[in-house]
């Protein structure tokens, strides 16, 4: 027994082509996506270094010993971190948040012995 999908067929080849177009277009990542591929992008995480590869790579480093890695992964964070900060100030729009709530009713600056 066969299956016939004529009236069917235009519209499985309508979602065919759409879903081919739709994986071309990139999406933006946000803000903790793209920092953490940056924590990652060069030291791998516990599972990329416990293979075999990982392990060869941690004794004789052929693109870089684990320290370098961790380095560069830093540094990368690092340029992501003041990028964000500079498109922030930038943006012109101030972000002002709620102080939080102090348990005490006074501070250190008020005592007296404090002062000497």
């Amino acid at each position: 027994m066969s299956i016939k999908f004529t009236k069917l067929s235009p519209i499985l080849i309508a979602t065919a082509i759409a879903s081919s177009l739709m994986t071309g277009i990139a999406r933006a990542d946000s803000v903790s996506e793209t920092f953490e591929k940056a924590y990652f992008e060069n030291s791998g995480n516990a599972f990329e270094n416990s293979t075999i590869w990982g392990q060869l790579e941690f004794i004789f480093g052929p693109s870089g010993f684990a320290e370098t890695k961790i380095a560069r992964d830093g540094k990368l964070v690092n340029i992501i971190y003041h990028d964000v900060m500079e498109q922030q100030a930038e943006s012109g729009y101030k972000m002002l948040t709620r102080d939080l709530k102090n348990p005490f009713n006074t501070s250190v600056a008020e005592y007296q012995r404090y002062r000497r």
